[in-house]
């Protein structure tokens, strides 16, 4: 049996042809912001992560930037993944850091943003 998340998202799930039709009307906004949207990462789960960047490339609003900042991981493989996740969307960006902490993460992100909407 589905839990209750599962129930709640079969019932409101949009369908292709209402997805489409909010796409359209989202590019006819008078005032389209560009928002940025900022993931700090540390030793990312790649299943995890391409479906958290594939979250944000399906949304309806197509105005927005995705920066993946690397928090130093020291597993190998991180930065062949973040740019592997950057291949997939120009609207993508990808940064890193020295292993200082998700707030000095997410200060190197807000840096490289260009977003009104953070």
């Amino acid at each position: 049996m589905p839990d209750e998340y599962a129930q709640w998202f079969a019932r409101h799930r949009l369908s292709a042809g209402e997805t489409a039709k909010l796409a359209e009307q989202s590019r006819r906004f008078s005032y389209r912001p560009l928002v940025s949207i900022l993931v700090p990462t540390f030793n990312p789960n790649e299943e995890f992560l391409a479906v958290a960047v594939e979250s944000v490339v399906a949304q309806v609003y197509e105005n927005w930037e995705l920066i993946l900042i690397d928090d130093g991981s020291d597993a190998a493989g991180v930065g062949a993944l973040l740019e592997k996740m950057k291949q997939r969307d120009g609207r993508v960006q990808t940064g890193s850091q020295v292993h200082d902490g998700i707030s000095a993460a997410l200060n190197a992100g807000l840096a490289l943003s260009k977003g009104e909407w953070i």
